[in-house]
C-alpha cells in the first residue's frame, strides 16, 4: 500500500531536487570536495530502500517486462561496478546516480499497481510540463529561477533556460521526448476532441520550451522524428480518414508553431547558437575533443579507465571545459572498455525488452534518447536522465492500452 506513495516521492524528488537546488541549500552535491554521502542524490537513497523492501517482502513483478532474474543480474553488475570504482579510486557517485539508480527504478516501477502507475504517469507529465513552463519564463525574463551551476561553480556566461531540473540539455531532452509522445498520442490514440486540443496545447508549450532550452541536437532530431511520425506514421496501424485528417492538421500546426517560434525574440539566442555564436563553437569543439582524447590513452588506460586528475589533464590538453558529453567515450574513460561494453550491452538489452513489449511510440523516444546521449547530454556525468527515461517508457500508456477513465488508471497491456 505504501509503495505507490513512496515511489511518487522518488519520482518528484528526482526531478525537482536538482543539483542547483542542492547548491542553493548549501549541500555539496556537485562539488569535488566534501563527503561522498552528500554526492548521492536523495532520490537514490529512497529508491534503494524501496528496492530492498520489494526484495525482502517478495513484491510481485506486475509488469513482467524484464524478468526478476535478468534485472537481478544487472543490479548485481551495477554493484560490482561500484565496487570496482571504489577499488580503483574512481568517482563512485556518477556510477551510483547515473547507472545503478535507473536499474533500481526499473525494479520498483514494475511492481507498482495499475493505479500507482497511472498516478506516476500524470505526475511525470505535469512536472515535465511545469519544467517547460519555467524554461519559457526564464528565457523571457533573461534569468533563471535556480542558480546556474556546474561542478559546484556558478556560471554567468550562459543564456539558455535551465528549468526546474537545473540544466538546459536534460530539459531539452525531456521536452523533445514529450513532444514525440504527445504528437503520436494525438494522432493514433482514441480520445475526446477536448482532450486532443489540450494535448496539442501541451505539445506547443514543449516546443516553445525546447527552443528556450536550446539543445541543438535534440531540436533537430525532434523535428525530423515529428515529420516522420506525421507524414509516415507506423505501418502497423490501420489508417482511417480521422488519422489522415489529424496528420494533416498536426503537420500544419507543427510548421506554423515552428515558424512563429523561430521569429520570436526569445528564440534569437538559440538561433545564434546554430550560427556558431554565444559559445556554440566551443560547445561543438567539445564534441570532437573526446575522439582526440581517446587517441592519447595507453592500453592500460583503455582497459581500466582513468582517474579524475588524469581526465582533467587530458581536458586541459585539448582545451575543453565542457566535460565528456559523448556517453560511450565517457564510459571508457570512467571505468575502462570492458565495463563500458557491459554497460552498453545492459542498456541495449533493457531497451530491447521494453520495445518488444511496447514498440510504439517508444521506438521514437528511444531513437531520440540514443541520439541525444551520443552527442549532446551524455550519461558519463552525474545525472538522473536515464531514470526519467525508463520511467517514461514504463509508465506512459501506449496507443494499445485501454484507458479506464472511470477507474482512473491504465491497464497493463
Amino acid at each position: 500500500m505504501v509503495l505507490g506513495p513512496l515511489f511518487f516521492v522518488v519520482t518528484v524528488g528526482s526531478l525537482l531536487v536538482s543539483p542547483n537546488l542542492l547548491f542553493a541549500l548549501g549541500i555539496g552535491y556537485s562539488e569535488a570536495e566534501g563527503s561522498q554521502y552528500l554526492k548521492i542524490h536523495p532520490a537514490t537513497y529512497l529508491v534503494a530502500l524501496l528496492w530492498l523492501g520489494c526484495t525482502f517482502f517478495r513484491v510481485k513483478n506486475r509488469a513482467q517486462i524484464i524478468s526478476n532474474r535478468t534485472l537481478t543480474i544487472f543490479i548485481a553488475g551495477g554493484f560490482a561496478l561500484v565496487a570496482y570504482c571504489v577499488l580503483m579510486r574512481f568517482s563512485v557517485s556518477i556510477v551510483v546516480v547515473s547507472l545503478l539508480t535507473p536499474l533500481l527504478v526499473l525494479h520498483v516501477a514494475q511492481r507498482l499497481s495499475d493505479r500507482s502507475r497511472w498516478s506516476i504517469y500524470w505526475t511525470l507529465r505535469l512536472v515535465i510540463l511545469a519544467n517547460s513552463i519555467v524554461g519559457i519564463y526564464e528565457i523571457l525574463i533573461k534569468d533563471t529561477v535556480l542558480p546556474r551551476v556546474a561542478a559546484g561553480v556558478l556560471i554567468e556566461t550562459e543564456q539558455r533556460a535551465i528549468g526546474l531540473v537545473g540544466h538546459a540539455l536534460p530539459s531539452s531532452m525531456l521536452a523533445g521526448l514529450s513532444i514525440l509522445y504527445l504528437i503520436h498520442r494525438v494522432i493514433y490514440s482514441p480520445a475526446k476532441q477536448a482532450s486532443r486540443i489540450a494535448t496539442i496545447g501541451e505539445m506547443v508549450i514543449h516546443m516553445a520550451a525546447l527552443v528556450a532550452f536550446g539543445g541543438r541536437l535534440v531540436i533537430v532530431a525532434t523535428a525530423l522524428l515529428v515529420v516522420w511520425i506525421v507524414l509516415f506514421g507506423s505501418q502497423s496501424y490501420k489508417v482511417s480518414r480521422g488519422v489522415i485528417v489529424r496528420r494533416i492538421l498536426l503537420f500544419l500546426i507543427f510548421i506554423g508553431s515552428a515558424w512563429f517560434l523561430a521569429s520570436a525574440e526569445f528564440a534569437q539566442s538559440t538561433i545564434a547558437r546554430f550560427l556558431g555564436e554565444q559559445g556554440a563553437a566551443a560547445s561543438t569543439e567539445s564534441r570532437l575533443a573526446p575522439f582526440l582524447i581517446v587517441t592519447t590513452l595507453d592500453p592500460s588506460e583503455w582497459l581500466w579507465g582513468i582517474n579524475a586528475s588524469r581526465r582533467i589533464q587530458l581536458m586541459e590538453l585539448f582545451d575543453t571545459n565542457f566535460g565528456i558529453e559523448i556517453t560511450w567515450i565517457a564510459w571508457v574513460l570512467s571505468f575502462g572498455v570492458i565495463w563500458a561494453a557491459l554497460a552498453t550491452w545492459t542498456l541495449a538489452v533493457l531497451l530491447f525488452k521494453i520495445l518488444r513489449r511496447w514498440p510504439t511510440p517508444n521506438k521514437y523516444l528511444v531513437a531520440l534518447f540514443l541520439l541525444g546521449i551520443s552527442g549532446s547530454q551524455g550519461l558519463g556525468g552525474k545525472t538522473m536522465l536515464l531514470s526519467w527515461f525508463f520511467l517514461m517508457l514504463i509508465t506512459y500508456p501506449t496507443h494499445t492500452e485501454r484507458l479506464v477513465t472511470r477507474r482512473r488508471y491504465a491497464e497493463w497491456s
